[in-house]
């Protein structure tokens, strides 16, 4: 049996497939339609999917972030450095990123503080990994368009420092997280976790930013049209530490004397 490297993006296709097809044909248990679908898509069987996988996220990462993406990474750590405790977590301790949908779970739980100005940090591992993702499932996409949606699929993460208070051990306090996690920093060492598809792009502005609109605000984008409520979320966007990298605004300035003047002629 031949393991070779495969994106989590590809394996995930495969999954969704077999779920439409136990849709159509309920006598079809879970493994079955995963060896089925596996099959049709030149695989021996679903384990074998899983382990070229796995191969691909052990692949060292080939596709390096592009020139624009490096310089927002290196602007955010001058103007919105992290503080030392978040910078901490990273670095020693465990924190999770988890879907914008799983975050309001965390929340109220003990023990998880978010760290929502550590997300460069994430992203130095995040970008990088999914831009080489699109590379193999899309190779001729255009390159800017690539950029804008690996930073989209990147505002539906929303990230937590798991307290070790309870835990004999980083270990046992990962084993206790109950949400889908997409991805996890352990003592400093970045993993893509693939315990739950990761719903990224499917989902809209509104979604990935609600956690930051305020009530009053919300009262009455909720009441818009679905066009007209992600323009409003936008705003909200542009107000985050990303979202100020990203939409710079852009001024030229022009200058010309009278020496430049030329005659115009009429008639």
């Amino acid at each position: 049996m031949e393991i070779f490297p495969i994106t989590y993006t590809r394996a995930q296709k495969i999954e969704r497939e077999a779920k439409s097809h136990r849709k159509s044909d309920p006598s079809l248990g879970v493994q079955d339609s995963l060896n089925l679908v596996a099959r049709e898509h030149g695989f021996l069987h679903w384990h074998h999917v899983c382990l070229c996988r796995e191969r691909g996220q052990q692949e060292p990462k080939a596709q390096p972030m592009t020139r624009r993406m490096q310089s927002i990474l290196t602007e955010a750590q001058t103007r919105f450095p992290a503080v030392e405790a978040t910078v901490e977590a990273f670095a020693k301790g465990l924190v999770i990123a988890v879907d914008v949908a799983d975050a309001e779970q965390l929340g109220a739980v003990p023990g998880y503080r978010e760290v929502s100005d550590g997300w460069y940090i994430a992203a130095a591992d995040v970008w990088p990994a999914v831009l080489q993702g699109r590379y193999a499932e899309l190779p001729n996409e255009d390159d800017s368009l690539r950029d804008l949606k690996v930073m989209d699929d990147f505002t539906c993460l929303r990230f937590f420092h798991v307290l070790a208070s309870g835990h004999q051990s980083l270990k046992s306090a990962l084993e206790s997280i109950t949400v889908p996690m997409q991805w996890c920093w352990v003592g400093g060492s970045a993993r893509r976790v693939t315990r739950e598809p990761w719903v990224g792009q499917a989902r809209s502005r509104l979604d990935r930013f609600r956690h930051l609109i305020d009530a009053v605000s919300m009262s009455f984008i909720v009441k818009e049209e679905p066009q007209i409520a992600d323009s409003s979320a936008f705003m909200f966007e542009k107000q985050t530490p990303l979202g100020q990298l990203r939409y710079q605004s852009i001024s030229v300035a022009v200058r010309s004397s009278w020496g430049d003047a030329r005659r115009v002629s009429v008639g």
